[in-house]
């Protein structure tokens, strides 16, 4: 991985936790060992924890080694140095990371028959069951972006990182509280254009909740440099739906996507391979049938208008109805 591309994903990543220092700061840093004036020494020890983390992975990378716990650990134990971390994770937070890691592995097999979608879509994956199990005590997130960024390395991907803060915050949150990745790896494919139609057949459920973690503080957008907590705990609790994750390479193939939500009724794929926001509906819907269309427009991330005109045509089809006025009704499903 190019240089400037690494310092980018380690500033933004660091960022999202609570650290200021820009792109810039971050090369100088890890360049020449220079500390920027009004930065505490918690936010650069992140910064630089991160890019020990990075260069591991990177290396488990260009070997194409074997996602394990016992690695995820030791990436977790330097990414983590300086935050509290102290190796230990529970039995059941382990097994669902054993589980990714067979997936991720299982996909390593087949990586040259395997489309670039699909891989960018495991990847993916990877990164919403890590935030979804949180199997850390504090910057679960972070891991997440790693790991992602690791099997991105590994499948001759470019690297996904966080261009727009504030959607990629929304969108996690609001694919692990309705327990539906695809909301999550929708929007990722969303951001990186439309020359990609990933196909997702069903709904990945998260493993295993885990207690909430401390909210994180607030984090200015690129450039601001006011200071913040160095060390914020995962947000995904408190955010509302709605993402923005784009690669960092303008060019790069651009993918989209949109399964079934969980419990919904299945519908038929598209003809042409896009993405159904009526599934997505149908399922939040099947969970929250009080929900409005400024309810739907919110977590799907699209305009009310857009929903009335899915609503619309759900209801002529039959799937969907409306019992009861448009206050205090409620929506019925199949």
């Amino acid at each position: 991985m190019e240089k400037n591309q690494l310092y980018t994903l380690i500033s933004r990543s660091a960022r999202l936790e609570g650290a200021t220092l820009d792109i810039a700061q971050t090369k100088r840093l890890l360049e020449e060992g220079v500390s920027s004036e009004g930065k505490t020494i918690a936010e650069q020890l992140m910064i630089l924890d991160l890019a020990k983390a990075y260069e591991k992975a990177e290396k488990m990378a260009s070997a194409h080694e074997f996602l394990s716990i016992f690695k995820l650990r030791s990436i977790a134990a330097i990414a983590l140095k300086n935050s509290g971390f102290d190796g230990s994770i529970g039995i059941r937070e382990e097994l669902a990371l054993q589980k990714m890691c067979s997936e991720v592995n299982e996909a390593r097999l087949h990586v040259r028959t395997t489309p670039k979608e699909q891989l960018y879509k495991i990847a993916w994956l990877a990164h919403f069951r890590i935030s979804a199990i949180k199997p850390w005590p504090v910057l679960n997130d972070i891991m997440a972006r790693l790991m992602m960024n690791e099997v991105q390395m590994d499948f001759g991907l470019e690297p996904t990182f966080v261009a727009d803060e504030k959607e990629y915050r929304k969108t996690l949150a609001a694919a692990i509280r309705e327990d539906i990745a695809d909301i999550f790896v929708n929007h990722a494919a969303e951001a990186m254009g439309s020359d990609y139609s990933v196909q997702v057949t069903h709904p990945t459920p998260t493993a295993t909740k885990a207690p909430a973690e401390k909210p994180a503080a607030p984090v200015e957008k690129e450039p601001a440099a006011k200071a913040v907590s160095p060390v914020a705990k995962d947000t995904a609790a408190k955010a509302a739906p709605a993402t923005g994750i784009v690669p960092p390479v303008a060019k790069s193939p651009a993918v989209k996507t949109v399964s079934p939500a969980a419990k919904a009724p299945k519908a038929a794929p598209a003809a042409d391979g896009k993405p159904k926001t009526r599934d997505i509906i149908l399922g939040l819907l099947s969970k929250h049938p009080t929900f409005t269309t400024a309810d739907l427009a919110g977590s799907i991330g699209i305009s009310t208008k857009g929903i009335e005109k899915h609503l619309a045509r759900l209801k002529a089809e039959g799937v969907l109805k409306r019992i009861g006025p448009d206050k205090g009704g409620h929506w019925q499903v199949g």
